[in-house]
């Protein structure tokens, strides 16, 4: 991947916005160029994954996203020392079981490249 020199501007982005942006980066504590970075991966993401759901037999729909999301929130809790109720760590090991077995069985149209 090549470091692109020439620099680049977004027309159209409001003050606030703007400010917003520079105060957010400074509190993460990143350059605001990063931080704009990131948000828009974050949006990408969300975009590509938007409406997929998996139907779990007889359950309301489990959004890909929101099931990525609810791991990813317990292990940073646990990274940053938290210790994790047991009940949590069940609802996430079970949620993943039944995203995993409704991927397999090619429930709602989803392959395991589907999958986060």
């Amino acid at each position: 991947m090549t470091v692109e020199s020439t620099p680049w501007s977004i027309r159209g982005v409001s003050p606030e916005v703007r400010m917003a942006v520079g105060t957010q980066a400074k509190k993460a504590g990143i350059p605001v160029g990063q931080y704009i970075e990131q948000a828009i991966r974050e949006k990408i993401k969300s975009d590509r994954n938007g409406g997929k759901s998996l139907t779990i037999a007889g359950k309301t729909p489990v959004s890909l996203q929101d099931a990525n999301e609810f791991v990813g929130m317990i292990a940073t809790l646990a990274g940053a020392g938290v210790e994790i109720p047991p009940t949590l760590s069940r609802n996430a090991i079970s949620l993943l079981n039944r995203v995993g077995r409704d991927v397999r069985k090619g429930n709602g149209g989803y392959s395991a490249i589907d999958s986060p």
